[in-house]
């Protein structure tokens, strides 16, 4: 939230009366005298620069990975907003002085420092913060997948996410049906790995779904490679067992039954 507040304010450095102009007045007299507000730091150029360097800070010194993206977020608020009064922002600062500005029209755009425009926009955002709490709890990609509610968007979200994500399913597959509650474990060949507790079971695209609810939890999800070579089957069973099995892969000199507490498999390879 800090960073956040920063970095929305961040652009008006250049102004000596604005927040940060007062704190770093130094700079803010100098970059006001040299370059004028709404100049240099309001062009696309210094904003680059400033993602750049939030970036390679965050690469080496910081084990966090996302200030870069709120930085990026909240200082392009500002120009944005900055855009939609009457004088705009010069996007294109050194290069081009012309301003940006949205909408074309000046009559629909607001008056900086009005504070009937000001208080226009509040209220906008204070509904927005209550209409879209799910959204801002979810995350956009997140609630955007869920509005289609099919288990290919479960896959991408699972993909994209490196939390568990809980799934309420009732799914006709293959004439049959499947209602309950778990885990998403993998996804591989168009198909979803779900872990009950008592079981995997493993749920294709094409499956029929009645109802499907799905959140991503707390919980981190981290599969563990294992590899064994010359073992016997006793051997193999003690280290599976209680194990969430989501692929194994066997090459065997005969028929071999794997016995786990949550899933017992007969699978046959060749050697």
């Amino acid at each position: 939230m800090v960073t956040c507040i920063i970095f929305s304010l961040f652009p008006d450095i250049d102004h000596p009366r604005s927040f940060l102009g007062k704190i770093f007045f130094p700079i803010s007299k100098y970059l006001d005298r040299n370059f004028g507000h709404r100049t240099l730091t309001h062009g696309l150029l210094f904003f680059s620069i400033t993602v750049l360097v939030a970036l390679t800070i965050e690469k080496h010194f910081l084990k966090i990975t996302k200030y870069t993206l709120i930085i990026s977020f909240s200082y392009l608020s500002h120009l944005l907003f900055d855009m939609m009064t009457i004088q705009g922002i010069p996007s294109f600062y050194p290069f081009k002085r012309n301003p940006c500005v949205i909408p074309g029209n000046p009559e629909l755009r607001f008056k900086s420092g009005n504070f009937h425009s000001e208080t226009i926009i509040f209220c906008i955002l204070i509904v927005l913060v209550f209409t879209c709490k799910d959204l801002f709890k979810q995350g956009f990609w997140t609630s955007y997948n869920k509005a289609f509610g099919s288990i290919k968007h479960v896959a991408k979200e699972f993909k994209r996410s490196s939390k568990l994500i809980k799934i309420e399913y009732n799914l006709l597959v293959n004439g049959k049906t499947h209602i309950g509650e778990g885990y998403v474990v993998g996804v591989e060949r168009n198909r979803l790995h779900i872990y009950t507790k008592t079981d995997i079971i493993t749920i294709p695209f094409t499956a029929i779904i009645y109802s499907l609810k799905y959140q991503k939890t707390e919980k981190d999800i981290k599969a563990i490679d294992k590899y064994f070579f010359d073992v016997d089957i006793d051997f193999l069973n003690q280290t599976l067992q209680n194990k969430a099995i989501i692929t194994l892969r066997l090459n065997s000199k005969s028929e071999i039954i794997i016995k786990n507490k949550n899933q017992t498999s007969q699978m046959i390879w060749p050697y």
